[in-house]
C-alpha cells in the first residue's frame, strides 16, 4: 500500500474536502474487507456481503479522526 503524502495529511486535518477523499479513497478497500458480513441463504449456501452501513459508519469515523491528528515537526 502506498504511502499518503504528508502534504495531503496536513490538507486533511485543516478539513479539505478533497484531501478527506483522497485519504477515504486510500483506504476504501481495507474499510470494505472489515465490513463484510456471512449471512446464509435459505438454500444453506453462506455468502459474504458488504455492510454498507458498516462502510459508512467506519468512513465516518476515519474522517473525524482525521481532525484529532497533530504533525509533528520537522526539526
Amino acid at each position: 500500500m502506498e504511502k499518503i503524502p504528508c502534504e495531503v495529511i496536513e490538507k486533511a486535518i485543516q478539513m479539505d474536502e478533497a484531501a478527506l477523499v483522497s485519504i477515504v479513497n486510500h483506504y476504501r478497500s481495507y474499510i470494505r474487507y472489515l465490513s463484510l458480513r456471512e449471512i446464509m441463504l435459505e438454500s444453506g449456501k453462506k455468502v459474504q456481503l458488504v455492510d454498507e452501513m458498516m462502510v459508512l459508519q467506519l468512513e465516518t469515523k476515519l474522517m473525524a479522526s482525521i481532525s484529532k491528528f497533530r504533525m509533528l515537526s520537522k526539526t
